[in-house]
């Protein structure tokens, strides 16, 4: 069996004999289930899940910034390219930079 992304051999197969439990109710190697394997699985879990999901949501963070920096410039081209200028263009300057201070706060 080949190891999952980001997991080494030993976890993927310690997640796929997880995973045959919660799905069938019995180990695949046909042991009984003890506390101390129970404890052993979640403790596992918590160890592989939690970075990940860590990870995850500063990603999201991280393009919902950028990607509010990239509207609050397409709003401000857009302006100028229609030929806006004085307070309006203003304005929009100052969103964009907002939102790229906001994005700086977030890194």
């Amino acid at each position: 069996m080949e190891a999952m992304r980001g997991l080494s051999r030993e976890d993927t197969l310690r997640l796929v004999e997880i995973e045959h439990y919660v799905e069938m109710g019995t180990r695949p190697d046909g042991l009984h289930i003890t506390d101390e394997w129970v404890d052993g699985s979640m403790e596992f879990l918590a160890r592989i899940t939690r970075p990940k999901l860590e990870a995850w949501a500063e990603m999201a963070d991280r393009d919902t910034q950028s990607g509010l920096v990239a509207l609050a410039a397409r709003k401000l081209y857009r302006a100028w390219k229609r030929g806006v200028d004085g307070p309006k263009l203003s304005e929009l300057f100052h969103g964009l930079g907002d939102a790229i201070q906001e994005a700086e706060k977030a890194l």
